[in-house]
């Protein structure tokens, strides 16, 4: 490493060290992490230069804003062509991570190792498929390219002096759009954002009904655990597996459904063991609870809004095949106790907006059979999926006598959960979710309709529409709750309706769920 220089300036005073790495069998040409961290950690105001041996100037990012930010940049996984015969080959030589105990850490680590596993196994068998990946451009540069060459075979064939002159104005012609920030402070910058949106709504919070709530929990996480969970057995993974699709993104560990569907039988069972001792200490992995999000920009907003994203999440396909497992065993409860009420068609087997509609036009209907007005209020549940409240939540799985042991793992799979944002290849610093469930997960849909499921079904109000007095009954339809009325002379009109002052209902779990007139 070469000497310090230091420059005394009116700003405050930059340190600039000059670094190098000489070419030795040890260091490999690249300058060692320790003496990044000795650079960076030297002082405020640090600028690193010189020949740091990189064949690229993104090569040695990586790790420096892994080391510093706990940013990273990601390899965006090349397409490749797997042999699958030599990959479950391989896979099957390699020895199960059995862990010596069935403690959470011991699970952990098998997992992390089970992971591993496949993903050696999946390199060992795959080649590119292309000696340069094809190169991705967005579809308006394309359809560029394309104008661009038609003039130019234009201009080959006429030789129009014209012509030429469009054809040379176009190939000087640069990228659309003026500027084009670095992905990794986008990622940023979105992420942000997001934390906002995954943090509990206190703008409507009951202090003493939150804290109440909060010691419930409490207390009914420090009971002991009746095992009354039904065990996962090894057909009901292996319908899940068959029943894949195989283009779907992976999460983080780039584990993807086809290599799932290529399992080992030994693996198989191996992950079927996993499930039924996570069950049995009612933990959720912490490997499988960060989400990778992608920001995908919502139809007619400004891209320069990082609100105007919505996060679609890439969850483990390992996690979704545990998450399919307590699915069947929420789902199970839910109907063997009818408890999702019949005005909800959002998320429900054989239910769709279709259904709801037609529910909407008998109602409609009956009021012009017996000479009655039909009003409609609609009140929208913004950021539904992201502002529930999960102490909230589980109190209320409590009251439906869900099995304590599920309970507790739906606690834990909420529980200390992360997300990453993802721009291109850069990810950005890893961020708690404080509220919400993931979308994109099989849990949360149900976990969503289970909060919501008891919102008032009558509620008698003041409302002023043509002079007419109505009855509201308020049902849901996916992340709407809409309410819907019915003619009722015995109901005095006053006021207005404000959605705030529906129920108590409102007042009590709007800490988690901010309503918003539509």
């Amino acid at each position: 490493m070469q000497p310090q220089s230091k420059l005394n300036l009116i700003i405050p005073p930059i340190r600039i060290v000059s670094a190098y790495a000489r070419n030795t069998p040890k260091n490999n040409r690249k300058l060692p992490d320790k003496d990044f961290l000795k650079i960076l950690n030297s002082g405020q105001n640090i600028i690193i230069a010189g020949d740091l041996n990189a064949a690229h100037p993104l090569d040695r990012v990586q790790e420096i804003l892994t080391l510093y930010t706990g940013s990273a940049l990601i390899k965006i996984p090349d397409q490749l062509s797997t042999n699958w015969e030599k990959f479950k080959f391989l896979l099957n030589n390699k020895p199960l991570p059995i862990p010596p105990s069935s403690s959470n850490d011991d699970l952990e680590i098998a997992i992390r190792r089970l992971g591993e596993n496949i993903s050696e196994a999946l390199i060992e068998a795959s080649k590119p498929k292309f000696k340069q990946p094809p190169l991705k451009l967005p579809s308006e540069i394309k359809a560029k390219i394309r104008h661009r060459n038609r003039i130019r075979k234009f201009w080959q064939r006429t030789r129009d002096p014209a012509v030429k002159s469009e054809f040379r104005t176009l190939s000087r012609e640069g990228v659309i759009g003026s500027v084009a920030n670095h992905p990794l402070k986008k990622a940023e910058v979105i992420a942000d954002s997001l934390q906002q949106q995954f943090e509990p709504n206190t703008e409507a919070e009951n202090d003493r009904f939150t804290a109440r709530t909060q010691r419930k929990i409490i207390r009914f996480l420090d009971t002991p655990t009746c095992l009354d969970l039904e065990k996962t057995t090894p057909g009901e993974v292996q319908e899940y597996i068959k029943k894949l699709k195989i283009n779907k993104s992976p999460g983080l560990d780039l584990i993807t459904n086809r290599i799932l569907k290529n399992l080992p039988l030994k693996f198989v069972l191996f992950i079927v063991m996993l499930f039924n001792l996570l069950r049995e200490n009612c933990h959720f992995p912490k490997n499988w609870k960060t989400a990778v999000v992608v920001p995908i920009l919502k139809p007619n907003s400004d891209d320069t809004q990082p609100q105007n994203y919505r996060p679609i999440s890439l969850l483990s396909s390992l996690s979704k095949a545990y998450e399919f497992v307590l699915f069947n065993r929420l789902n199970q409860h839910c109907i063997a106790r009818n408890i999702i009420i019949p005005e909800q068609h959002g998320f429900v087997t054989q239910c769709s907006t279709v259904t709801q509609l037609l529910r909407v036009t008998e109602l409609i209907h009956h009021g012009f059979q017996n000479n009655q007005a039909t009003g409609m209020l609609f009140v929208d549940i913004a950021k539904a999926f992201d502002k529930i409240w999960h102490d909230g939540l589980l109190s209320k799985m409590m009251r439906l006598g869900f099995s304590d042991q599920l309970i507790k793992i739906i606690h834990s799979y909420l529980n200390s959960s992360e997300f990453r944002v993802r721009v291109e290849n850069s990810l950005s610093t890893p961020r708690l979710i404080l509220s919400g469930v993931p979308q994109g997960s099989l849990l949360g849909p149900k976990l969503f309709n289970l909060y919501i499921n008891d919102i008032p079904k009558a509620v008698g109000v003041h409302l002023a529409i043509d002079e007419a007095h109505f009855w509201l009954n308020g049902y849901v339809n996916k992340q709407n709750c809409r309410i819907w009325s019915e003619a009722n002379p015995q109901v005095y009109v006053e006021t207005p309706l404000h959605p705030e002052k529906l129920t108590v209902w409102c007042a009590l779990w709007a800490g988690g769920i901010l309503l918003q007139k539509r």
